[in-house]
């Protein structure tokens, strides 16, 4: 190793240890949110065994995301298969683990970027690039807005496509440098990049981004230089196949792929419009968040923020539009002057044109900034240390990077704390955020949690707390539904204002999936008879579920409910044949989904068909692409040859 890298790696594996020590408290909390859904619950990660029949139906497990994200599902199988799905601190801790080779790579990126900038410009006199990229790199490490990817185990798929990315990006200075030198590194960018990208959008899809951050280093830093100094034109053809092209076809694959519309909003509460002008507010956010991350506004769920409904709805709305314009503004004033601040900025709203654009996502996660954060750390960090040792207050802009590393260690081992159990972290987040929705829910579920599980006492405040956080506007029906399971469970009646309550919410706006998630939870409550619910009012829900206006255009939200209530006709009915059609209904609106098939064979099954279950069977196997459902499909298969073979006529 060259000796003047030697102490600041040295200094660089300290912070690692930092990074460890501030996220311990963490690593001993429990799952959260989507963590349910994705790991705790998917029977398909609880692998047996590494047959590649298990590992592909885990990998393809995973239905939220057109790449569905395999590689990230495999690790979760394999931690699954290891120590059990249950066992969050091992997810974690393979997480954090994951989160401190990101910092390596952070480290090498940019001694390697800084190391070209030198080679690049004459502006920088002393050779500060060892200790910006340490200092850089540990912020990033440390950085208390990067602790979703760490403390919220499904947000691994973060973390894991941003390990290929920053390989990626390493593979092409590395080949760049190659270039500069008179050297072969043609192959590296034009096979090695792209393949490693795809690795990333396998992780999850913000990994594509990676040709938009090379991008950003070419243009601000490299110049698109040869090593005669002209234009590199096969660079040029480079990002106009890997970057122009496929990001045209994305773009029009997401416009067209809704019969036409723009892109389906139907399960938000707001527009595409509405979106994108609400988002030029969640980025100054991200920056603020970045530059001053106060505890206070830090959190899981952000739901409380505002939709703009234009750009005076609210003012800030065109100041920030504003704000945005003046940024790109600013990396082409800096590009010369600043090549760090520029490509910092550059970098930051580079990470954003995926998340916060034109999909139909949630407004706003701070995991989201994984990546794009370290921008504008760079950029910060490259105008507070002194460039030479001659600059002014030289000392003191040491001493307070050094403070500022501290600040990021302890606000990142604050927070958390806050996981180190679900109570701590609920309560902190409805604390933190009292207007959210899901914030305010979970502070209830997690009291009525214990309450049923361990501690009786804690009834009073779970109901409390779900009341309360049914009354905070935009609430779905969960908090409702766990009022319902609740009371009936250690009450021993439900309160018979809640389950109206519900049929109103279900039956007069845009429904989420935290209304279908609080729905089928109701519904299994009620089949296991957890929940003493009159069937008159149950019936009321459903009615009013699907006689929601918007369900025409919400094809996923009608489907599930479909299914739910066709669970619910089958046991606490006992009309298998209508529960039948209502299954076939949900399967003819959205026939690229497995379930709803497999839901219809079980039916079929049910009521003894065997020709109706052979048949649709047939059509759940058109589905199964690289074998991901052979083990359902053996399932399906043994329990149709049961079934009596209907005489000849």
């Amino acid at each position: 190793m060259h000796k003047n890298l030697l102490l600041p790696t040295m200094l660089f594996l300290l912070a690692c240890c930092a990074a460890v020590a501030a996220y311990w408290p963490g690593l001993h909390g429990g799952f959260a949110l989507d963590d349910y859904t994705n790991v705790v619950n998917n029977t398909a990660i609880a692998i047996h065994d590494l047959s590649w029949d298990s590992l592909s139906h885990a990998m393809f497990s995973f239905q939220a995301g057109p790449a569905m994200r395999p590689l990230s599902m495999l690790t979760f199988a394999l931690d699954a298969r290891f120590v059990g799905p249950e066992d969050a601190p091992v997810f974690k801790a393979t997480n954090l683990a994951i989160h401190l080779c990101d910092g390596v790579l952070v480290y090498l990126l940019l001694c390697q970027l800084l190391r070209m900038l030198r080679g690049a410009t004459t502006a920088d006199q002393h050779d500060r690039h060892p200790w910006l990229a340490l200092v850089g790199a540990a912020a990033w490490l440390l950085h208390p807005l990067n602790v979703m990817p760490v403390l919220y185990v499904v947000q691994r798929e973060t973390a894991l496509s941003a390990l290929f990315v920053l390989l990626g990006l390493n593979l092409y200075l590395w080949a760049r440098a190659r270039q500069l030198e008179g050297k072969r590194g043609g192959v590296a960018i034009w096979i090695g990049v792209p393949a490693i990208t795809g690795l990333a959008v396998l992780c999850k899809e913000s990994g594509a981004l990676l040709p938009v951050y090379a991008l950003a280093v070419e243009t601000f830093i490299l110049g698109f230089r040869r090593r005669d100094g002209g234009i590199d034109r096969g660079l040029l053809l480079f990002y106009g196949v890997f970057l122009v092209l496929p990001g045209g076809l994305g773009l029009g694959w997401a416009l067209f792929r809704h019969g036409g519309s723009m892109l389906d909003y139907s399960g938000r509460n707001y527009t595409l419009g509405e979106r994108l002008l609400t988002e030029s507010r969640v980025v100054w956010l991200y920056i603020r968040w970045t530059l001053w991350p106060d505890p206070r506004d830090l959190g899981l769920y952000h739901d409380d923020i505002a939709v703009s409904h234009g750009l005076l709805q609210p003012i800030t709305t065109l100041l920030s539009i504003l704000g945005i314009a003046g940024l790109i503004a600013a990396c082409c004033v800096l590009r010369k002057r600043l090549p760090l601040v520029a490509l910092g900025l550059a970098w930051f709203l580079g990470g954003q044109l995926m998340e916060s654009t034109i999909f139909p996502l949630e407004l706003a996660y701070e995991h989201r900034c994984y990546l794009p954060d370290l921008g504008l750390i760079l950029a910060v960090f490259s105008l507070l240390l002194p460039a030479t040792r001659q600059a002014t207050w030289s000392l003191p802009r040491w001493v307070l990077a050094v403070m500022l590393l501290a600040l990021c260690a302890s606000i990142t081992w604050s927070r958390a704390n806050d996981w180190r159990d679900n109570l701590s972290f609920a309560a902190a987040e409805a604390h933190h955020h009292p207007m959210s929705a899901y914030a305010t829910y979970m502070l209830g579920q997690t009291y009525a949690n214990m309450a049923l599980m361990e501690d009786p006492k804690q009834y009073e405040n779970a109901v409390i707390s779900l009341q309360a956080a049914s009354d905070v506007p935009n609430s779905t029906i969960i908090p409702d539904v766990s009022l319902v399971l609740v009371e009936a469970q250690i009450g021993g009646k439900v309160d018979k204002r809640v389950l109206p309550r519900i049929a109103r919410k279900l039956g007069d706006r845009k429904l989420s999936a935290s209304d279908i998630q609080g729905l089928a939870a109701l519904g299994e409550c009620v089949d296991k008879r957890n929940c003493i619910v009159p069937r008159a009012d149950m019936q009321a829900v459903f009615d009013s579920a699907l006689a929601n206006p918007r369900l025409a255009t919400e094809r996923d939200v009608h489907a599930n409910i479909l299914v739910i209530y066709g669970n619910f006709t089958a046991t606490e009915l006992g009309d298998v044949k209508t529960a039948r059609e209502l299954m076939a209904q949900a399967a003819a609106l959205v026939p690229s989904e497995p379930q709803y098939q497999e839901n219809m064979i079980t039916m079929d099954i049910a009521l003894r068909d065997r020709e109706l279950a052979t048949h649709d069977l047939d059509g759940l196997r058109r589905l199964n692409y690289l074998g991901h459902l052979d083990p359902v499909l053996d399932d399906l298969q043994a329990q149709i040859d049961g079934l009596p073979v209907a005489p000849r006529r």
